[in-house]
């Protein structure tokens, strides 16, 4: 079914053709849906740039990918209590959204359905959660605290662009799941904190291997005794002397499991130029391992 202004199949919204629907529109309009739609496709909307607000109707569960993408004046989108689903890049380059009323009936959300840097009213620190899931971080600060609370972060929440400011990511303690493609790392993160635990990146490490890392470090330190624990702490014993911030690593020389090697994890040290390591090393040696002879030739 074709109308003048809305092209409609099978209850889907395919394209829309009425006023404001040009790239070049100057004369900024309201638009209703009409009712009878369950799904606004890919591109209905796109580069309708004189539209500022739009009205969906009860009944619509889906807004497929890029449905309103580049539409710049658009700032009001009123959706309905039926949606279930937003399609990755549903507003992409809507830089002008301001006023938008996401529910909890939104089950499912793609990648970066809003652009980056814009405030919305509903989430004013920038973090669009629903149902305990982190799905889109909408700015790129020096430093992103997650809000406490949060269980699991989509794939590429925290999207940057490559020349982002941001250096520290910290993680809150309720997180439960974190899957690798959450964060696109960019050249500038340089730490990330995840249950008090501090890893450090630079271009030889990935933030995903860092939280390995962590996990093994928490299970260690929660249960020092744990012999499985033990093993693996000493299979990743050497990125853990490069990137691990000093006190998680303190803690896991007072569990002793490290003596026996301490000499060669000192020299592992000197050999990177880790030298506050080393002499986090030196000194828990002469402190905690037994002493050589005196006169015997020492390598520190």
């Amino acid at each position: 079914m074709k109308y003048s202004e809305f092209e409609i199949k099978d209850h889907v919204l395919v394209k829309y053709h009425g006023m404001g629907s040009s790239l070049f529109s100057t004369q900024l309009i309201h638009v209703k849906i009409p009712e009878g739609i369950t799904e606004i496709g890919a591109r209905a909307f796109g580069g309708c740039n004189g539209i500022e607000s739009v009205e969906i109707p009860e009944g619509v569960k889906i807004i497929g990918k890029q449905a309103f993408s580049t539409c710049h004046s658009l700032r009001t989108v009123r959706l309905p209590a039926s949606l279930e689903e937003i399609r990755a890049y549903a507003f992409e380059a809507c830089q002008n959204l301001e006023d938008i009323n996401l529910s909890e009936t939104v089950q499912r959300m793609g990648i970066s359905v809003f652009p980056r840097d814009i405030e919305l009213k509903q989430f004013p620190d920038g973090f669009i959660i629903l149902h305990d899931i982190l799905y889109q971080c909408l700015h790129t600060d020096k430093i992103i605290r997650i809000p406490e609370g949060v269980r699991t972060i989509s794939y590429y929440a925290i999207n940057f662009w490559h020349k982002s400011q941001t250096e520290q990511i910290i993680f809150p303690d309720s997180m439960e799941q974190l899957v690798a493609q959450s964060v696109n790392q960019t050249e500038n993160l340089k730490s990330i904190i995840w249950h008090g635990i501090q890893f450090f990146l630079d271009e030889q490490i990935e933030w995903t291997e860092a939280i390995k890392y962590i996990k093994a470090v928490r299970s260690f330190l929660q249960n020092p005794e744990h012999e499985t624990y033990q093993q693996t702490i000493k299979l990743m014993i050497e990125p853990l002397i490069l990137y691990l911030e000093d006190s998680a690593f303190q803690k896991i020389l007072a569990a002793g499991i490290l003596d026996d090697q301490i000499d060669a994890y000192i020299q592992y040290a000197i050999e990177h130029q880790k030298y506050s390591r080393q002499m986090l090393l030196t000194d828990y040696k002469y402190q905690h391992c037994d002493f050589p002879e005196i006169g015997e030739n020492l390598k520190l």
